[in-house]
């Protein structure tokens, strides 16, 4: 029989919480972002769990409201929401680096 490892969930509500205080990534809008949970492999499903390292910050409110698109699957295409999760942003929050992460969103289109 062949034995599969369990795929390592990421929980983190501090790092959520930092998420949370970045620009949205697609319009750059700032003070009304949530940390959006983005999918690699596709639609979400349900009782799947999430995984925090993948959270990106999108705004949840006013006329651009790109987390409830994303939701909808009306902001990005499939390789869009790949280059979004490509950027290690995780990473740059264990080391600390908030200018690093404020400078890739600023550029990220």
């Amino acid at each position: 029989m062949l034995m599969f490892p369990k795929p390592i969930y990421i929980k983190s509500k501090p790092f959520l919480k930092w998420v949370a205080s970045l620009p949205c990534m697609n319009c750059k809008v700032s003070g009304s972002t949530q940390a959006a949970h983005l999918y690699r492999e596709g639609k979400k499903a349900k009782g799947k769990k999430s995984c925090d390292s993948q959270a990106r910050p999108l705004c949840h409110e006013g006329a651009n409201n790109c987390h409830y698109k994303l939701d909808r699957y009306q902001l990005w295409e499939r390789e869009r929401i790949d280059q979004a999760l490509d950027i290690e942003l995780y990473e740059l929050w264990l080391k600390g680096d908030t200018d690093k992460a404020l400078e890739i969103i600023a550029r990220f289109r």
